[in-house]
């Protein structure tokens, strides 16, 4: 290794200590992680008849987490690969190409493997267990710099429920339930090679500073990544805890709490008399432990974020049978030929909303001075988008990552389907159905782009993709 440069030098606060290593499996250690030897998931449950209408449930269930859980590529606590699969570290690599310089390409299919010169970038070959533990030295990123929590601790929800169930009238039956849950080591994923990002804020732009590479040119098989290859870095790099590594995710560490709290409310008329609902109602407010910013995640500090999906949905759901027609209230001896026009018919649908969600800066760091909160919101500014302003470089962020009442526009949607039966013989019946979705037309907005340094900032700029304008289907169907 050549001399670490001093620009680095006087800026690492931690001390240079070119250790730490992977470890493939082997015969003695054939796992991911060491999964714990067992779990024990009691299941309790009390039911009390009140009186012949009224009845009292009270449950408490204990559930582990699958790790394939964590399959989402999208989730903060994704702790798998997006694909759904382990990484394999060593058997892929990625080599980055270089960009033009003044119109002429630096990387040629030609030479994948230029051994001289300025702007030599061979192609990093995957070299497998090969290199043993200097397997990934000199790389990192999303398909190499991955390992797991080695003492694997599995997810664990408890929860509790309590349900009052009565019958009022005209046999309609209301369920009322409180649902808590209380989840304790949830898997969270860790950066652990990031440099305490205080360092850039007191240092400023003296980080992006380009200096010698010491690790430049060292043999492939001490370093096989692509760090070897690059005269010059960033003081960034240099001041990493592990520097001859870039990015090193930690995954499934299980050090993460969540909590989730709910009143559903459902009242249901069973099919009678040509006629039926369901209304359900839920509120509901969950929070989970994650790193606010850089600085908690070097400091390995977690704090309860809300979860912007918090919130109200409410569904309502019917059948009702119009009551003309043979078979019908009205109509019963009516003529063949009327009632195939004016019997069978009924008319089911179901409508749906949903609060808006919490609107996230979590990936948005700006200065915020004020209300962000509009009375009246519209399209074009959802939000006040006057009380952000850009965070100046090497700042750390202040702003929150949801405010209170701001939230993104609201999901509503009602479909409705008209259906007729028209009775041809006793075997033979010929259904005719009409279906409407989104029946009201209605525009359906994403939420407001929340990135400060967008044109588009406060503004709702496109429609749901799974929500689209309205739609009509017809259908005939014969039935014997």
């Amino acid at each position: 290794m050549g001399p670490f440069p001093e620009q680095a030098m006087a800026l690492r606060r931690q001390p240079l200590n070119i250790a730490g290593a992977w470890i493939f499996t082997d015969d003695d250690n054939p796992g991911t992680w060491n999964p714990q030897k067992s779990i024990i998931l009691p299941r309790a449950g009390l039911a009390i008849r009140v009186n012949d209408r009224t009845a009292l449930r009270i449950g408490y269930a204990r559930y582990a987490i699958p790790p394939i859980q964590g399959r989402d590529a999208l989730a903060t606590h994704a702790y798998l690969d997006p694909l759904g699969s382990t990484p394999y570290t060593g058997f892929t690599a990625t080599t980055a190409t270089q960009g033009l310089l003044q119109g002429v390409p630096r990387t040629l299919l030609s030479d994948p493997y230029p051994s001289s010169g300025a702007n030599a970038n061979p192609l990093v070959e995957p070299a497998g267990k090969a290199n043993g533990i200097y397997a990934v030295v000199g790389t990192g990123g999303p398909n190499e710099g991955i390992f797991f929590q080695q003492d694997f601790r599995q997810g664990i929800n408890d929860r509790f429920n309590i349900t009052l169930q009565r019958e009022i009238f005209s046999r309609i039956v209301v369920d009322a339930t409180f649902f808590t849950n209380f989840g304790h080591n949830h898997p969270v994923n860790r950066q652990i090679n990031r440099a305490d990002a205080r360092i850039g804020y007191d240092a400023g732009s003296a980080i992006n500073q380009s200096v010698a590479n010491p690790f430049f040119g060292l043999p492939q098989n001490i370093v096989p990544g692509p760090l070897r290859n690059q005269r010059n870095v960033n003081v960034s790099q240099l001041i990493r805890p592990y520097p001859y590594y870039t990015d090193i995710e930690l995954r499934g560490e299980g050090v993460g709490g969540q909590r989730y709290n709910a009143f559903q409310l459902k009242i249901q008329r069973p099919f009678a008399n040509g006629f039926n609902f369901l209304l359900g109602y839920n509120y509901n407010r969950g929070r989970a432990e994650e790193y606010y910013d850089d600085v908690d995640m070097f400091d390995q500090e977690l704090g309860y974020q809300r979860d912007p999906l918090s919130g109200q949905t409410i569904t309502l759901a019917g059948i009702y049978e119009l009551p003309f027609g043979r078979g019908r209230k009205f109509g019963n001896e009516m003529p063949k030929g009327v009632d195939a026009i004016l019997g069978g018919w009924s008319i089911s649908g179901i409508y749906r909303y949903l609060s808006g969600q919490l609107l996230s800066f979590r990936t948005n760091s700006a200065v915020v001075s004020g209300d962000p909160v509009l009375d009246n919101p519209t399209r074009e500014r959802w939000f006040n988008t006057d009380a952000f302003s850009r965070l100046p470089a090497f700042t750390r962020r202040a702003n929150p990552w949801d405010f209170d009442g701001l939230r993104g526009p609201h999901f509503s949607n009602l479909d409705v389907t008209l259906n007729k039966l028209v009775p041809i013989t006793e075997r033979l019946k010929l259904e005719l159905r009409m279906e409407a979705y989104n029946l009201s037309n209605s525009f359906m907005g994403q939420n407001p782009v929340t990135d400060v340094n967008s044109g588009s900032f406060g503004r709702v700029t496109a429609q749901l993709v799974t929500h689209s304008g309205r739609e009509l289907q017809y259908s005939l169907r014969l039935i014997w």
